[in-house]
């Protein structure tokens, strides 16, 4: 059984007034990577801290509406769906999938072969998600399903793409971890890689309390905690 993800954001009347006006939209990432202390965006959008360790990458806008309100609840199991494409990370991008969408385990590895054939999970790493290439180069996509922003459910949404290609025949590993970073940007479309720094962000820890957590932003531009 998948874990349920769920936080609420606060915004104080002065940052939500200053943010509507400047037309901002709320955004969440999702965290993956593959060594620790190297961190990539998924699920959401940008922090400017993608760094050039070629297994950091930021890429998915998952709320792109303005319309936010003062209290705003995010909610999502984590469940895992993956798939190929054959251009790797670039920022600007829509995200972009050739091959079929795949469910799969944390654990598993997916192993694509022919573009045309449906593709292969097998057992990998426990922990991890796999991704091999057995006849084209291709880069994976990682995405969370039935992510639900605001009250608006994305299924499923893209939340990383590898930064290069994996040659084949080659592998990939990663690390899905209990984490978002929240932040406001303009001009965001939903499903955009980007890596454009992030404005008034602040990195939540979900490992230790999947749910309940309360964060409030501000007229001061601070974040903190208050459950």
């Amino acid at each position: 059984m998948a874990d349920q993800i769920s936080f609420t954001i606060n915004l104080a009347p002065g940052v939500m007034t200053e943010l509507s006006n400047g037309g901002y939209s709320l955004c969440m990432s999702n965290v993956v990577g593959k060594l620790s202390g190297n961190v990539a965006t998924v699920a959401l959008s940008p922090t400017g801290e993608h760094g050039e360790a070629p297994d950091v990458t930021i890429i998915f806008v998952a709320d792109d509406n303005p319309a936010f309100t003062a209290i705003n609840k995010f909610s999502w199991n984590v469940t895992y769906s993956i798939a190929a494409t054959k251009t790797p990370w670039e920022d600007g991008v829509l995200v972009e999938g050739q091959s079929q969408i795949v469910p799969i385990p944390l654990g598993s590895r997916y192993e694509l072969g022919e573009w045309s054939a449906p593709p292969k999970v097998t057992t990998g790493v426990a922990g991890k998600l796999g991704f091999s290439t057995t006849k084209y180069n291709a880069s994976p996509i990682v995405y969370l399903d039935k992510v639900a922003a605001n009250k608006n459910t994305i299924s499923p949404a893209p939340i990383y793409v590898a930064p290069k290609q994996v040659l084949f025949p080659g592998e990939d590993v990663l690390t899905p971890k209990v984490a978002v970073i929240i932040y406001f940007a303009q001009d965001i479309v939903t499903s955009t890689m980007t890596a454009n720094t992030s404005s008034m962000k602040v990195n939540i820890d979900l490992t230790n309390q999947l749910t309940g957590q309360v964060w409030a932003l501000g007229d001061d531009h601070k974040w903190t905690k208050q459950a």
